[in-house]
């Protein structure tokens, strides 16, 4: 059997201080929150949710308002801006719903996806009344 290799990259106090100053480095250079520390995968994905938004809703049969909701849902979760995305999206006329009847599908949609209140406005839906809101990641909270 062979002798377990030294670790080459130093000693536990050694990689502690390192980790220190990673996350030093990144909260003074990227600040805090979700935004802040955002890798190169997630910025990709940000950056193509935003075209497909942009180019979805260019047109009224663009995209489904299902798909509208989920990917305003994902960019607000990536700590995109509601006024960021209300300046990629483009608004179209929907058919106007009774009021009980647009209550009961945002009801429904509610209960079965969790979309963030900000999100209804985007198809021209009122936000659900009495709701719970989702915990956003990060938070500690037990809302």
């Amino acid at each position: 059997m062979r002798a377990k290799s030294p670790n080459r990259r130093g000693s536990p106090e050694a990689i502690a201080r390192r980790v220190v100053a990673r996350r030093l480095n990144d909260l003074l250079t990227h600040g805090e929150g979700p935004a802040a520390v955002e890798d190169g995968r997630t910025a990709r994905r940000r950056r193509r949710l935003l075209d497909a938004l942009a180019r979805g809703t260019e047109r009224p049969d663009g995209m489904k308002p299902i798909e509208i909701l989920q990917a305003v849902d994902t960019l607000l979760g990536l700590g995109e801006t509601v006024a960021s995305l209300k300046k990629v999206v483009t608004l179209h006329a929907r058919p106007a719903l009774r009021p009980e009847t647009a209550a009961a599908l945002v009801a429904a949609l509610a209960s079965a996806y969790q979309f963030r209140l900000e999100a209804y406005a985007f198809v021209g839906l009122p936000p659900p009344a009495a709701a719970p809101r989702r915990p956003h990641r990060g938070s500690t909270t037990d809302a």
